[in-house]
């Protein structure tokens, strides 16, 4: 349970953080992963409440929301970036 306190505190940190960054830089990667990471965080609360086994099909698709909007603001990112030669 403690892992799953600390994960739970670091990506509510990290949405945080994401959320914080979009603001100054106007930045949607930094946005989508920032709630991306919130997704994983409310997977993790849902885990400490005791409601893993009941929802876990919910938590699953939670999961690979975040996973997905992660992987997507990275490809945003290096599509955005110039290639060097």
């Amino acid at each position: 349970m403690f892992s799953t306190t600390v994960s739970l505190i670091c990506a509510v940190a990290l949405l945080v953080f994401g959320i914080w960054v979009h603001g100054r830089n106007k930045d949607l990667a930094a946005l989508y992963i920032g709630v991306g990471f919130g997704l994983f965080a409310l997977s993790h609360l849902l885990n400490l409440v005791g409601l893993q086994s009941s929802l876990e099909p919910l938590i699953i698709v939670i999961r690979l929301g975040g996973y997905g909007l992660v992987g997507y603001a990275l490809y945003m990112m290096m599509r955005s970036k110039p290639r060097k030669k």
